[in-house]
């Protein structure tokens, strides 16, 4: 039976107006407002996820965990490494991620999510963080080039089209142990890892 399990970064996301092909040539302010706007733009979370797929692999390649649930091996060597083992099943509400993707013997890609609202995504050296300054506080992004952008409230960016939003989510196999951690934002659904237990 499949459970689906959302850690619900519902994090209006967010990237911060870099401009997909050249994250640092945004003529925008160095701080300014997230609004529906800025989500239907080129921003920095768009760089950073279209990035990020040079390095990751495609959901339908599937990696093996070791037996301690520390790495999972792609078949073209492409390695994810944990902090932390993945214990499964993940659970009703799984801990934060915190793993880097290495390439051809170079780390690519590292997710650090804290909670269900705050995460960093470093691509390439160049890193993405979304949050909350403090608890309560509006909804803040900063980019890779060292902008950054508030919401007005947590929640107000709900008004904008679905697809303007982002999560984090995973999905796993209770009988199969198959794993995978998506990014979902703006229609974009990069996929960090599909990996299953050893045979």
């Amino acid at each position: 039976m499949k459970v689906a399990r959302a850690l619900g970064l519902v994090l209006s996301l967010l990237g911060g107006g870099c401009s997909a092909s050249r994250p640092g040539s945004d003529s925008r302010p160095a701080t300014g407002m997230l609004d529906c706007d800025w989500l239907a733009s080129d921003n920095c979370l768009k760089a950073t996820l279209t990035a990020a797929m040079s390095c990751v692999e495609p959901q339908t390649a599937i990696g093996l965990f070791n037996a301690d649930g520390t790495t999972c091996t792609y078949p073209d060597g492409v390695v994810v490494a944990f902090d932390a083992p993945v214990q499964l099943p993940l659970g009703l509400t799984p801990p934060g991620w915190h793993f880097g993707v290495t390439r051809a013997g170079a780390e690519c890609l590292r997710l650090d999510s804290v909670d269900n609202v705050r995460f960093t995504l470093t691509v390439n050296g160049n890193t993405y963080t979304n949050g909350l300054t403090a608890p309560g506080t509006p909804l803040a992004i900063a980019c890779p080039d060292g902008k950054s952008y508030t919401d007005s409230t947590d929640g107000g960016l709900l008004s904008c089209d679905p697809g303007g939003l982002a999560s984090v989510g995973s999905s796993f196999t209770e009988t199969s142990g198959y794993v995978f951690l998506q990014l979902f934002p703006t229609g974009l659904a990069v996929t960090l890892f599909s990996c299953s237990r050893p045979i």
